[in-house]
C-alpha cells in the first residue's frame, strides 16, 4: 500500500480494513500488528495502543463530544493541539491521536464520555479510507506536517479517573 504520510509513522502498525467499510479483519486482527507494507486492503486501520508504540485516538463524534472538551478542557483549543488528526468529513467529527507514556498501558482501556472516546486497544480508520456513501477520510492535521504529541497530562488524568470511577462501582 502506498501511502507517503504513513510512512512517516514508523512506531505505528495496522491491522486491515474491510472495503467501504470500518471493519477491521481477520478474525484475530489485534493480535497480528502489520506494517503498512503488510496491508493488503484498500482501507487501513491503525491499532492504538501497545502495538503502536503507545497511541491513543480521542474520538470526537460530534458537536456533544465538542462541547464535552471544551468544558473539560478550557486551556486545551482542538484546533491548537499540534498533534496527528484525521476526519471522516462529517461536521464536528475528527480523531486526534497522542502517545502515552508506557507506565499506563496496563491499565489503559477504551472509555467514552458524552461522545468523547478515548480509545485504547482497538483500531481507528485512517486516510485515505473510503466509506460507502463516498466520503473519504483526510488529514486534518498530516504526519508530514505535525508530531505525535504526548497526551496532555489533564486529558490523561481525566481519562484514568474515569477508568478508575467505573472500576470502583
Amino acid at each position: 500500500m502506498q501511502n507517503n504520510e504513513l510512512q512517516l509513522m514508523t512506531d505505528w502498525r495496522y491491522c486491515n480494513v474491510k472495503s467501504l467499510e470500518k471493519i477491521p479483519y481477520p478474525n484475530n486482527w489485534n493480535n497480528n500488528p502489520l506494517t503498512l507494507q503488510q496491508v493488503e486492503s484498500t482501507n487501513i486501520g491503525l491499532q492504538l495502543g501497545e502495538h503502536s508504540n503507545g497511541t491513543c485516538a480521542i474520538d470526537f463524534d460530534g458537536i456533544e463530544a465538542v462541547d464535552y472538551w471544551n468544558n473539560t478542557f478550557p486551556d486545551y483549543d482542538i484546533d491548537k493541539l499540534h498533534t496527528i488528526m484525521w476526519s471522516s468529513g462529517k461536521e464536528y467529527r475528527l480523531q486526534a491521536a497522542f502517545s502515552v507514556p508506557q507506565e499506563y498501558w496496563s491499565v489503559l482501556k477504551r472509555k467514552v464520555v458524552s461522545k468523547l472516546e478515548f480509545r485504547w486497544g482497538g483500531q481507528s480508520v485512517l486516510p485515505p479510507s473510503k466509506l460507502s456513501d463516498g466520503r473519504e477520510y483526510f488529514w486534518v492535521s498530516k504526519p508530514s506536517n505535525n508530531v505525535l504529541r504526548p497526551i496532555p497530562e489533564l486529558v490523561l488524568t481525566h481519562w484514568l479517573q474515569l477508568i478508575y470511577n467505573d472500576i470502583s462501582k
